[in-house]
């Protein structure tokens, strides 16, 4: 989704009606202080990408950065708010937000220059930032980042790296199963006698099972951990998200399904 920007129009209007102040009640911290400097933040009452606080999938882009569905918060209640979606509702969040304004609709400020440019910079897009940082990458090897790709393909770009890395792992494990075979066929090429090396005791020979504790155990260990963390981490993201579009039901029983049954199996190699 394209993330158009707040108007400037609508930026202005939000913090004349704001005292200057945070929304939330009893909050006295300022969105600006008195040099200018930008403290506070705006923020988007409904969340304007989905998975976050409060997403509306019924509104435009227009409505979600009309100034009715914008709040001028500071960092602090901002990070509550969107952290406690379930308590800071869409209505609870515009009643606050009607409160707080009806307090200073007398005491209108001027958002001049120098702060709106300061306030719109701070909204500026995220993905943005990171899509500019793709552009301006000059080494080919640089790593691009699909800011497009929605949660399912994330959790599908994640799971195929999972197999990918248990694959390397794999040839890793075989490469080191071969590495006497192959000390043997460089031997003969340069007419050492191998036998010399079976003189030494295989505790001490560091070419015998070389990395038999890390691929026996370490790398198993860390895969189950890692798998066991993701999984949870999706169910707890669907718990979210069901709360505000119940067709993501299916998914969240998907892997409540699977978090289950991989924690069942899941010991440590030992």
């Amino acid at each position: 989704m394209s993330r158009k920007s707040v108007d400037a129009n609508t930026l202005r209007f939000l913090y004349g009606k704001s005292g200057n102040k945070c929304a939330f009640p009893d909050c006295c911290e300022p969105i600006f202080e008195d040099d200018g400097t930008l403290t506070g933040e705006c923020c988007h009452i409904e969340a304007f990408s989905r998975g976050g606080a409060r997403y509306n999938p019924e509104t435009t882009i227009e409505d979600k950065n009309a100034e009715g569905n914008l709040i001028l918060l500071c960092s602090r209640h901002h990070k509550i708010i969107d952290s406690h979606p379930q308590e800071y509702t869409t209505a609870r969040l515009k009643e606050i937000k009607q409160q707080h304004e009806k307090q200073y609709l007398r005491d209108t400020r001027e958002l001049n220059d120098k702060m709106l440019f300061a306030l719109r910079k701070s909204m500026k897009d995220f993905w943005y930032d990171l899509q500019e940082i793709d552009k301006l990458a000059n080494d080919h090897l640089k790593i691009e980042i699909n800011t497009d790709a929605n949660i399912e393909e994330l959790q599908q770009n994640i799971e195929e790296w999972f197999n990918r890395l248990e694959r390397i792992i794999e040839h890793l494990e075989d490469s080191d199963r071969t590495i006497i075979k192959d000390l043997k066929s460089l031997c003969k090429r340069v007419d050492i006698d191998y036998s010399l090396f079976e003189q030494i005791p295989y505790y001490e020979n560091r070419l015998f099972n070389r990395n038999w504790e890390m691929f026996a155990l370490g790398f198993p260990n860390h895969i189950k951990h890692l798998k066991l963390y993701y999984l949870e981490l999706c169910v707890k993201v669907y718990e979210k998200l069901v709360t505000q579009e119940p067709e993501y039901g299916t998914q969240l029983e998907q892997y409540k399904k699977r978090l289950k049954e991989h924690h069942e199996h899941n010991y440590y190699n030992d």
